[in-house]
């Protein structure tokens, strides 16, 4: 169990590593949060398991015209990073990796196959961080007035980047 600035996670052991899934660093950017900065996950009592990647944030259509992303997220909760270190001594400094997934801004998931950490946190003795990002315009888009021009949707939310 690590302690983080929101609350305490419980990780897994798996083969010689200590690996946190799912850690929040932002809360969802939802609502009135789609286009601002990313505000401070939500405090939380116990503990929360962080043993399974996030949902992939949602996808921008590849450059081929397909949808990259034709189911979207169960949950807007993706804004998350991922962590795999050695269990000997984790007081022990070590390197630290950091990775994002961000195939050109449209595409990526931290939870994807090919970016399992553990063996390059075992080989090298690091710390291995991968997370999600926003990506595309859902992502990043910031349309001065648009909560005010654009009409909503069902649930409330603009139509833009919803």
């Amino acid at each position: 169990m690590v302690c983080t600035a929101a609350g305490v996670v419980r990780g897994r052991r798996e083969g010689g590593l200590s690996v946190f899934r799912g850690i929040r660093y932002a809360a969802p950017p939802v609502g009135e949060d789609r286009f601002q900065a990313p505000r401070p996950p939500r405090p939380w009592d116990g503990v929360r398991e962080a043993d399974a990647f996030a949902p992939p944030p949602p996808q921008e259509p590849d450059c081929q015209g397909s949808a990259a992303d034709p189911d979207p997220p169960a949950s807007d909760d993706w804004l998350t990073v991922n962590v795999w270190t050695a269990e000997t001594s984790p007081r022990a400094p070590r390197p630290v990796v950091v990775w994002t997934h961000v195939g050109a801004d449209k595409l990526g998931h931290a939870g994807s196959p090919g970016f399992d950490a553990q063996h390059i946190a075992r080989a090298g003795d690091l710390v291995v961080v991968n997370l999600n990002t926003r990506l595309g315009a859902k992502g990043f888009a910031w349309i001065e007035g648009a909560r005010e021009s654009m009409p909503a949707r069902p649930g409330g939310r603009a139509a833009v980047g919803a």
